[in-house]
């Protein structure tokens, strides 16, 4: 997929119209919004998949890199068991809300418009044999998700700092509040606008 989807790029194809033509559907605004802040790489416990991330490219990002990440076994074996569905993060901190998971979208979902995020317990450092009966929906985005989990995350980082034995360190609470603040921010932007026009 990565040699068609540069195929469209040397073409003059916008990342959005790459990526709807390599999948069959358009990708929702999160997907472009969150590949473009800074803060991506940076988050603890968030791993992101080789695809569609790895894609998303164009003018000023240089061409797709040629080599997927060694994630990509973990997205492909989930692939390969339902190919209606797009992996697209894996989140550690098993204790957290939607952690210990693989978080994907549905393409029949996003063929409808939807952009409903559905997970997969148990997926973050096992390669899947099988999938539940029923993968469950964790959420109606995938902001709206890690909002959630970056969330909880912070309570219980806020709660562990205000503890006994202080056992997180000041830099480590400002962190993980920057990033529920970070994900708020940009939904905030994709629901209203940069201009605050809704």
């Amino acid at each position: 997929m990565a040699a068609r989807a540069q195929a469209l790029y040397d073409q003059g194809r916008s990342a959005r119209e790459a990526l709807a033509v390599c999948y069959g559907v358009e990708l929702p605004d999160e997907i472009f919004a969150i590949a473009d802040t800074e803060f991506d790489p940076e988050l603890p416990n968030y791993f992101p998949a080789n695809q569609p991330w790895r894609l998303i490219t164009g003018p000023g990002r240089g061409p797709v890199p040629p080599a997927p990440r060694t994630s990509e076994r973990y997205e492909k074996a989930v692939a390969d068991l339902d190919p209606d569905l797009l992996p697209l993060v894996r989140l550690g901190e098993e204790e957290t809300k939607h952690g210990d998971s693989m978080l994907c979208y549905r393409l029949s979902d996003l063929a409808q418009g939807a952009a409903t995020i559905y997970g997969i317990a148990g997926a973050v450092w096992t390669v899947l044999e099988a999938l539940p009966a029923e993968v469950p929906r964790y959420g109606d985005s995938l902001l709206d998700v890690l909002a959630e989990y970056y969330a909880d995350f912070y309570a219980q980082m806020e709660e562990r700092y205000y503890g006994p034995g202080h056992a997180v360190a000041d830099e480590m609470l400002d962190e993980a509040r920057d990033i529920v603040e970070a994900i708020d921010r940009l939904k905030r932007d994709l629901t209203f606008g940069l201009g605050g026009e809704p």
